[in-house]
């Protein structure tokens, strides 16, 4: 049988790198969770409410249950539970949501409000405003609302009777 010592060495180095890898990842999870912390209690003092959240859409037309399914998809996860939202919350730094999986809320979101997810040629015409905070989202599915075909319009006001 052969002994190679070199090997135990590269053993214990390949150890210590999982360690302090390790230890990495937790540091900047409880760091993570703070500042979480720390940003959900001074919000809570400020009295940030889901009503302001909503009403903040309600000077430009746009139907309640639109802002309110937003907060009710996010606040559907534990950790965002009663969380104090802002229509300024962004998706990639409080949300932890990279932008290419924002399309998936979105589409979540679409069929959450009883909407279609219209096909891209119809949504091109948005523009390249990329959906970064919660007021882009809800400007985003008001704008996808009002672009439904006729059949899936049950959020808008009825215009019967004016």
């Amino acid at each position: 049988m052969m002994h190679f010592p070199y090997l135990k060495a590269e053993l214990l180095l390949l150890a210590v790198a999982v360690v302090v890898v390790a230890c990495i990842v937790v540091l900047f999870n409880v760091t993570d969770r703070l500042r979480f912390s720390r940003l959900r209690r001074e919000r809570q003092r400020k009295g940030v409410t889901r009503e302001q959240f909503v009403a903040e859409f309600s000077t430009l037309g746009i139907p309640e249950n639109i802002p309110a399914t937003i907060l009710e998809h996010y606040g559907a996860s534990r950790i965002w539970q009663d969380f104090p939202f802002t229509p300024d919350d962004d998706y990639s730094r409080l949300l932890n949501i990279a932008p290419e999986d924002i399309e998936d809320d979105a589409k979540a979101l679409v069929e959450s409000l009883g909407m279609q997810f219209l096909p891209e040629y119809i949504r091109r015409e948005y523009g390249d405003k990329p959906i970064e905070t919660l007021r882009d989202m809800v400007l985003w599915l008001d704008w996808m609302r009002q672009h439904q075909p006729t059949t899936t319009r049950a959020s808008e006001p009825s215009s019967k009777g004016a």
